[in-house]
């Protein structure tokens, strides 16, 4: 999918038909700030690693967006954004009458990430298609594309049944253990509001950010403690515990025994 490449084809603007709206924008270097009337699914062109978002009541996060990442972004959505070079990007407004009300209820957030292929083609389709189109290609196009939200299929999974969004962060929790993690800076890694990114964590984990974090720490200082001679305190300071004895606790606490006494009955 070469976006970048096949956009030139496309004009930039407004389009309008039955059931939808699609809008490409191309934008120099800037700012600005946004509302969505209607759910809107988008799609980026260009790459853009200099992007900053804000969404209703978040704090402005980094979030670089390559071509084929997009949005979901619900109605009434608020927002701004800043963004270091050229933008290009084509948003699908949906109504309502597309989703039956159940549909809905669950499309009450917005979310950011790298869209799957069938998505990312549809958004294109449904801008690149001729004026002269049959209505009824535009409108299945449409449909499908509305299917898709519903079913939350929106964005890339690369392994099945893993939310690429969710491991995303994940990865990022376990390369950065020993750091006093945020749920803003989580959530900004998933590209979700704080409040969608809990929910969809723990959906997918079974466990809060923070447990997940904790048992990651324990579960590794459990592997240094047993196959290691490095000093138990040295292993805690090392995993981002600074108190030895909240980490002995802790520590007792998730496998039954202080770091000391595993260790010795692993010696022994």
């Amino acid at each position: 999918m070469d976006f970048t490449h096949r956009m030139g084809r496309l004009e930039p603007g407004v389009r309008n038909w039955a059931n939808a709206a699609s809008a490409h924008h191309r934008f120099a270097a800037g700012e600005g700030r946004f509302r969505f009337t209607e759910l809107t699914v988008g799609l980026v062109l260009l790459a853009q690693p200099g992007h900053w978002g804000a969404y209703d009541s978040d704090r402005a996060r980094e979030l670089p967006l390559q071509p084929g990442s997009g949005w979901i972004f619900p109605a009434g959505l608020e927002g701004r954004c800043s963004w270091k070079g050229p933008q290009a990007i084509i948003n699908v407004s949906l109504p309502t009458t597309l989703f039956a009300h159940n549909e809905i209820d669950e499309i009450a957030d917005h979310s950011v990430g790298t869209l799957d292929p069938l998505t990312a083609e549809l958004i294109f389709a449904l801008h690149a298609a001729e004026a002269e189109a049959p209505a009824l290609y535009r409108e299945s196009l449409t449909v499908t594309l509305a299917a898709q939200l519903a079913h939350r299929r929106l964005f890339a999974d690369p392994d099945r049944g893993q939310d690429v969004r969710i491991a995303r962060a994940r990865a990022f929790i376990d390369a950065h253990l020993a750091e006093d993690l945020s749920l803003d800076l989580l959530a900004g890694i998933a590209g979700m509001s704080p409040y969608h990114f809990l929910r969809r964590f723990k959906a997918a984990t079974g466990l809060p950010p923070h447990a997940y974090l904790t048992l990651r720490r324990l579960s590794l200082a459990k592997e240094m403690i047993a196959t290691t001679r490095r000093p138990i305190a040295d292993i805690a300071w090392s995993l981002g515990y600074k108190d030895a004895s909240r980490f002995a606790a802790l520590f007792k606490r998730q496998f039954g025994a202080p770091p000391g006494a595993f260790r010795s009955a692993r010696i022994t």
